[in-house]
């Protein structure tokens, strides 16, 4: 009995397999969150100065060398998500290794228009706000670490440069609500500015006979984590 049942089911298993068939499929697309990083200042622009004006500043030293401060300038920008989702900004120098100091690992480079260094730069006085349900509150911590790493912290570079106070080329910055936080985490919406402090080396503007042009460029890289 056992035997006829098994032959019975594999000659209607077959029987059946003989009939027509259809496919029925499921489609469809899954969308991640996503962001826009618009910079609402891009370029800090000076304009045109007299070197003479210049000459009138009072020189500061910086690494035995002697420098004219230029006035910072502010640089706006604005994150924002569709959904919250954890973000990092990356900074890289387009002119990297030029600076003409370079201790902190904070430092930009300023160049002329033959790219030769004329100075540096300091990216300071940052601030972050971030906008959830429009209600603005400043982000709980900004975190560090060198690009393509996961080494977070609330400082950066041999020295312990503050995260949350300068950009750095080469490092990038994740944020977080959460004031007790060492990595980054979700966020929706983000206002952040810095300003671009300037300093050429007396010795080139001094030495100036004709007119030149100084400037500092670099990127910033939305990357998602």
């Amino acid at each position: 009995m056992f035997k006829k049942i098994v032959i019975a089911s594999a000659v209607l298993i077959a029987a059946m397999s003989a009939n027509a068939q259809s496919t029925v499929t499921l489609g469809g697309t899954i969308n991640p969150p996503s962001c826009d990083l618009v910079m609402t200042t891009s370029k800090a622009v000076h304009g045109d100065m007299s070197a003479n004006t210049i000459k009138g500043y009072t020189p500061v030293v910086v690494g035995g060398l002697n420098y004219y401060r230029l006035g910072a300038k502010k640089i706006d920008y604005t994150l924002k998500c569709d959904a919250p989702v954890k973000v990092e900004l990356a900074f890289s120098d387009s002119n990297a290794g030029k600076a003409s100091y370079s201790s902190l690992g904070n430092e930009w480079a300023v160049v002329d228009a033959s790219g030769t260094s004329v100075g540096y730069a300091i990216l300071d006085g940052t601030s972050y706000t971030l906008n959830s349900n429009a209600v603005a509150v400043p982000v709980g911590v900004v975190v560090a670490a060198p690009v393509g790493t996961t080494t977070w912290g609330t400082t950066f570079g041999a020295s312990g440069v503050p995260s949350s106070a300068y950009v750095a080329p080469g490092y990038a910055f994740g944020f977080s609500p959460l004031v007790n936080s060492t990595v980054p985490n979700q966020v929706s919406a983000i206002d952040g500015a810095f300003n671009i402090n300037a300093y050429l080396k007396k010795s080139y503007v001094d030495a100036a006979t004709s007119i030149f042009s100084i400037a500092l460029s670099g990127t910033i890289t939305l990357q998602y984590l």
